[in-house]
């Protein structure tokens, strides 16, 4: 990282950056400030590559500092997923026929293990909350879109499928490990961790996907739609289906045919207490940071730019947001930072091209 570029262009930044973090203190001489207190680092995909268009894997500390490739190959444009102790990271890349690959990068020894591939898809990976397993999605075969969700252990051992009908996609881990929520066909539904007891939550009414459990596995989070014209929306029920709300009902008031839904409300991610919920909006026109309360209340926009505010993540002890944005000309894509009221918002991350899906590690 150029941090002669990033004082000259975010000092006023950093000034705020060291007043919201407690214990920060800036050098008024140098315009050097102590690392803030914050535990986790954070991993996120980032066009670096001279003279190419290749996305990498790279890692920094909470206030941009200690930027580091982590792989030397190209991986894909989605979200790294950590283990629950921080320890790995799992990643797509592909193969020179284009294949999709799905490896773990061990963090302390920086090895890597190619765990399985696919000809059409492979990856959406979720870890079991003690890191044991992994559940994963595959393209059941190279003439068929349809998509199973398998088991595999970090080893890259004991491969099973869990579903065998259908198109599955976006498993997610129960907290206690006991059942996995997943999108079967459009669908919301929960099987046990071995693929037993597979039951739908929701109807064919309402188009779903993406589940994310509460922390204290009470509730799942989704988003589902109805019809293109409403938009994408934000969804929570109780984790065997009852007491469905629609937490979101916004849409963006610019809207042209291009074959695609409405945008509405999305991505969204539980606060690590579960009593907060971020996301993005496009209520506004384009895609903007908010905040509402669990039950739906309290909405508040976060982020306020001429482009695009998207992938918000929370830090583990939920003091901060990590997010990406556009709002910027001289750039694509860069990190930022801000508090979880939308206040002190900074560019960590400070690079000219794309720095993207920023994820915390968790920490021990």
């Amino acid at each position: 990282m150029n941090i002669n570029h990033f004082q000259n262009r975010y000092f006023p930044g950093l000034i705020i950056l060291s007043l919201f973090f407690s214990g920060c203190e800036i050098d008024h001489t140098t315009g050097s400030f102590t690392p803030p207190p914050i535990e986790g680092d954070i991993v996120f995909v980032s066009r670096r590559t001279p003279d190419r268009s290749d996305w990498s894997l790279f890692r920094m500390e909470a206030d941009g500092s200690n930027q580091q490739q982590l792989v030397d190959m190209p991986v894909r444009c989605a979200p790294p997923v950590p283990s629950p102790d921080g320890s790995k990271v799992l990643f797509i890349a592909n193969d020179q026929s284009h294949d999709y690959e799905l490896y773990l990068l061990d963090m302390d020894t920086q090895s890597l293990l190619l765990l399985a591939t696919g000809e059409r898809y492979c990856g959406a990976a979720a870890w079991a909350p003690d890191g044991s397993q992994i559940a994963f999605v595959r393209n059941r075969a190279a003439d068929t879109d349809d998509k199973d969700i398998l088991l595999i252990d970090p080893e890259g051992n004991g491969l099973q499928a869990l579903t065998s009908s259908g198109n599955n996609s976006c498993p997610a881990w129960a907290p206690d490990g006991a059942q996995i929520a997943y999108c079967s066909d459009g669908r919301i539904s929960v099987m046990n961790s071995d693929g037993s007891g597979k039951l739908p939550l929701t109807d064919s009414t309402l188009r779903a996907g993406r589940p994310i459990w509460s922390p204290d596995g009470s509730q799942i989070l989704f988003t589902g739609m109805r019809a293109w014209e409403d938009g994408s929306q934000i969804f929570i029920m109780n984790a065997d289906g009852s007491g469905l709300i629609q937490l979101t009902d916004t849409v963006n008031p610019h809207h042209w045919d291009t074959g695609f839904p409405r945008g509405g409300n999305e991505q969204p991610a539980w606060s690590p207490y579960g009593n907060r919920i971020v996301y993005v909006s496009w209520e506004d026109g384009d895609a903007e940071v908010f905040i509402m309360n669990r039950d739906g209340t309290g909405k508040t926009q976060l982020t306020n730019a001429d482009r695009r505010d998207e992938s918000p993540s929370w830090s583990p002890a939920g003091e901060a947001i990590v997010f990406s944005s556009r709002r910027y000309m001289s750039s694509d894509y860069e990190i930022f930072l801000m508090a979880p009221d939308g206040s002190n918002q900074v560019a960590v991350s400070n690079y000219y091209r794309e720095d993207s899906f920023p994820v915390w590690l968790p920490t021990p």
